[in-house]
């Protein structure tokens, strides 16, 4: 085994599964690869089955590896490895100090209690839904703010009260553990609860919210201009020297990272009265030192519950979105001014959209009527970074036609798509099927259907890639019988192929 030093003598290993599924059933082998930077290359190891415990010896005694272990059926070496029943990984682990290595493994294609490394399956402490779930640099994810939604389930729904806890969700042992330290001057973790913000990674680690829904004195809902900072190494929040600029309160808007390290925050809504406001406006913060500043030209049609997608280039694509009196096709191009970019095929808002890989960005579902489920369209488009234009010739349909869904890139190159309200059967707002979006062998694309369904349906929740594959579902909508809203704190895991 190639090392950067003498191997130690072991660790014991902690293998734990989430609640209600068995992926060690069937599995005669266990089969272990370990990388790193500070491996010459990967090295594998094939461990009889036994339970969850073992002892691994001859390992390298150097840190920041990674840990990937394959459920396998019995079989015969001489005809090839089979494809896994179970998998799990664990990022950063240092074996220059040996210890426990607890390690989640769960059934491929499927979804999976978030566990904890005792075994007892873990929840948000506060149900939440419009809230945002952030992949921090050292792999944990910060669930912050959010809202309860009460009423009849139509509509973009308001929330009736605005959440100002935050949870983290560890992936090293599985746990979601609340922050307990309040920020200065307030009784909550966030310094201005709010619901429909951003949450931004900076490049120095930090994480700046924007905007969103809260509570004015007086419990008038409106939009509100905070900014604040989460230190991940202080695990708390402080609020910003600076805010949006005047009349610049917003929500429903995009909040994206620059290459030089700025965000551009663009349109959204102003949220005052009862009414949302599209806005054409745009901001761009600079974290050190602080400033916020209007940019020079504004986005040429107003809009809310749109897209901004970072382009390889460094530009941000603006598409779709809800304008002043219908749903968007237009796209924008920002790259320090706004400018025209192509039309979609399909209008759309509330949908999703990711950077795929080095030639694509996806922009997948949506609403093509505000909040109308006749309206909920599986259109996928294609834009193409090296042509600037829309793809015509990828012509693939979602399975399930979605809008208020979230999407995710696996470690495979997959999207995940969870979730959503979907048009399709009696009940009309709220779907439970999950598919994903990949590459189909021949140089194009296809939909298809993951092994299971997500455990719970769930609309304006949020969807995490987490550094060791796993994609984190945390929190969102559904609906009851009655056919109004019901705020989860449900937190569950797909482990992709």
């Amino acid at each position: 085994m190639a090392c950067s030093g003498p191997p130690v003598t072991s660790v014991a290993l902690n293998l734990y599964a989430p609640s209600g599924q068995s992926p060690l059933t069937g599995v005669t082998w266990l089969n272990f690869t370990f990388s790193g930077p500070n491996l010459a290359s990967p090295t594998t190891k094939l461990v009889a089955a036994s339970g969850g415990t073992a002892a691994l010896t001859g390992l390298p005694t150097t840190s920041d590896v990674t840990v990937t272990v394959e459920g396998l059926p019995a079989f015969d070496p001489a005809t090839g490895t089979p494809a896994a029943l179970s998998r799990g990984s664990a990022v950063a682990v240092d074996f220059a100090k040996p210890s426990t290595l607890n390690l989640f493994i769960a059934l491929v294609d499927q979804f999976a209690l978030a566990t904890s490394a005792t075994g007892s399956a873990q929840a948000l402490s506060a149900a939440r839904a419009g809230h945002t779930a952030t992949l921090l640099k050292d792999g944990r994810v910060l669930i912050a703010g959010g809202g309860t939604f009460l009423g009849a389930a139509s509509g973009t729904p308001l929330p009736s009260t605005i959440i100002g806890s935050v949870e983290i969700f560890d992936p090293r042992d599985g746990s979601i553990t609340s922050i307990a330290t309040p920020c200065s001057g307030t009784g909550t973790a966030l310094c201005t609860p709010r619901a429909y913000h951003t949450a931004t990674l900076l490049k120095d680690g930090r994480v700046v919210l924007v905007g969103g829904l809260t509570f004015a004195t007086g419990g008038a809902l409106v939009s509100t201009r905070a900014i604040e900072l989460f230190s991940p190494t202080t695990n708390s929040f402080s609020a910003s020297s600076t805010q949006l600029t005047e009349n610049g309160d917003r929500a429903y808007h995009t909040a994206t990272l620059r290459a030089d390290g700025t965000v551009l925050i663009a349109g959204g809504a102003r949220y005052s009265n009862q009414t949302a406001t599209p806005l054409a406006t745009a901001d761009i913060y600079t974290s050190s030192p602080e400033l916020i500043a209007a940019t020079s030209t504004t986005l040429a049609t107003a809009r809310l519950l749109h897209s901004a997608t970072t382009l390889k280039d460094g530009r941000i694509l603006i598409a779709g979105g809800q304008g002043s009196s219908s749903v968007l096709s237009s796209t924008e191009i920002f790259d320090s001014t706004f400018s025209p970019g192509p039309t979609l095929a399909t209008a759309r808002t509330a949908h999703a959209a990711l950077r795929l890989d080095a030639t694509y960005v996806v922009l997948i579902g949506g609403f093509a009527t505000p909040a109308d489920p006749g309206s909920i369209t599986g259109s996928i488009e294609f834009y193409n970074q090296d042509t600037s234009a829309l793809d015509a010739t990828k012509t693939i349909s979602l399975i399930t036609p979605r809008a208020a869904h979230d999407i995710a890139l696996t470690s495979g190159g997959r999207i995940l798509v969870s979730g959503g309200v979907t048009r399709s059967g009696t009940d009309q707002w709220k779907v439970i099927a999950a598919e994903t979006i990949e590459a189909n062998g021949s140089g194009g694309f296809r939909s298809r259907a993951t092994t299971a369904a997500t455990l719970q349906g769930r609309s304006f929740h949020r969807a995490t890639a987490l550094a060791n594959s796993f994609v984190l579902l945390s929190g969102g909508l559904s609906v009851d019988g009655a056919a109004t809203w019901v705020t989860l704190s449900h937190a569950e895991l797909y482990n992709p192929p």
